[in-house]
């Protein structure tokens, strides 16, 4: 993660100056693009931890059937 990292800033800078020269608000309306798509996969994901929660209480030795 932290060489990733330290690739991204290497390659950002100069990309994010590039941008810049073409249209001030070229990076801008990038980065929106993105964070809005990473929203849209997060929200895509399925919650898991419902059912692991309810499997978790089915298992447990503390619950008596009746």
């Amino acid at each position: 993660m932290g060489a990733a990292a330290i690739v991204t800033d290497i390659l950002m800078a100069p990309t994010g100056s590039w941008l810049m020269a073409k249209d001030l608000w070229l990076p801008y309306k990038f980065v929106a693009t993105l964070i809005f798509t990473g929203i849209a996969f997060i929200f895509a994901l399925p919650e898991t931890f419902v059912e692991q929660q309810a499997a978790k209480q089915l298992s447990s030795p503390s619950t008596t059937v009746s």
